[in-house]
């Protein structure tokens, strides 16, 4: 089997288990409050709620919306199946946790949504920092920056030192998730995701002196 039907598969593997939380929904559709939070301030409350339907639907079908992006963009670029593999694990990744974090708040169960998502943000951040390395100069993905668009040599090593800063900030954000109050770990991922970029872009620039 050709990369092609491998990816086209598991694109379509993902995009079912990305929606597996909606089935779940109309499950336990009875048991569900009329109205469910979508959305939380920086304080982890919650400040915005919607209709239990759409609450069920709007997120599993923005990251399957997520999953036939990162799978158009596999099929532009044609990297190796390992790091097309990687990416569409974001969306049933995002999709399943949240959604279940979701559920056991609405059926009393105390589960912190925002410190899930800061979890699961973290495991992006690792997922992508293992992926950057071995990809190769496109227009599309990696540390991108106008310096080492057209040298290879640069562009490896912009990637695998990057790739070890968003690692590190994964593992931040995760160990720091249920270990932290939720303002500081928010604080730690915006922060610390400008660092990232910020310390990537002088190393990327400072080697290619």
């Amino acid at each position: 089997m050709n990369d092609t039907k491998k990816t086209l598969i598991a694109t379509l593997v993902s995009i079912l288990l990305t929606l597996s939380p909606v089935i779940a929904g109309y499950i336990l559709y009875s048991r569900l409050p009329e109205d469910l939070p979508i959305h939380y301030n920086i304080s982890g409350i919650a400040d915005k709620l919607t209709g239990k339907t759409m609450a069920i639907l709007l997120l599993p079908l923005i990251m399957v919306v997520f999953t036939v992006l990162m799978a158009a963009i596999c099929f532009k670029i044609k990297p190796n199946f390992r790091v097309t593999v990687s990416l569409l694990i974001i969306g049933p990744l995002v999709s399943i946790s949240l959604q279940a974090a979701m559920f056991c708040n609405a059926l009393g169960k105390n589960v912190s949504e925002a410190s899930v998502a800061i979890m699961v943000v973290g495991i992006v951040c690792i997922i992508l920092g293992n992926i950057v390395p071995t990809v190769r100069p496109n227009g599309l993905m990696g540390i991108r920056f106008p310096w080492i668009m057209d040298d290879d040599d640069l562009w490896d090593k912009t990637q695998r030192f990057g790739g070890k800063l968003l690692i590190l900030l994964g593992a931040a954000c995760v160990i720091s998730a249920f270990t932290a109050p939720e303002k500081a770990v928010i604080a730690i991922l915006i922060w610390g995701a400008l660092l990232v970029a910020l310390i990537a872009g002088i190393y990327s620039y400072a080697i290619s002196r």
